[in-house]
């Protein structure tokens, strides 16, 4: 056997993408809940908490997209058990304006990641049109 045979065998696939969020204005701390589910490799992330729950411990690489209509504030963090790993802020002028962001981190299993309005400028306001402007959370397994 190979190195990369001997490599897959140990590693599991641990995969989510959600996109739609249900909840078009956040207040501070509510958790971002994304309806619709692309993918969920491993059924780590739950449609109606919002939560991603570690299915196996590793180094996990998380994103978020989010858009804001016009003269909107757009303001989540993503979180880990209840600590905050990334911010960010953005305010939609004219148009509407699309922002991400991206977080490593180490979780265990069991341990959760999740999205939540920071509270920055009031209300975080997302916003999808159609097909081509989304808002999105997503995380995959990188190494166990």
């Amino acid at each position: 056997m190979d190195l990369i045979t001997l490599r897959s065998q140990n590693i599991t696939n641990v995969l989510f993408y959600a996109r739609t969020p249900k909840d078009a204005a956040l207040k501070s701390s509510q958790i971002a809940i994304f309806n619709t589910v692309v993918v969920n490799t491993g059924q780590g992330y739950a449609s109606d908490t919002g939560k991603f729950t570690a299915p196996d411990s590793g180094i996990y690489m998380f994103a978020v997209q989010y858009c804001t209509e016009a003269n909107q504030w757009g303001c989540l963090e993503i979180v880990k058990n209840g600590t905050t790993l990334q911010n960010s802020v953005n305010q939609a002028d004219s148009n509407y304006a699309c922002s991400s962001m991206q977080a490593f981190a180490t979780v265990a299993v069991g341990g959760q990641v999740w999205v939540r309005g920071n509270g920055f400028g009031g209300n975080c306001n997302l916003y999808e049109y159609k097909t081509y402007v989304w808002s999105s959370f997503s995380g995959v397994l990188i190494h166990t």
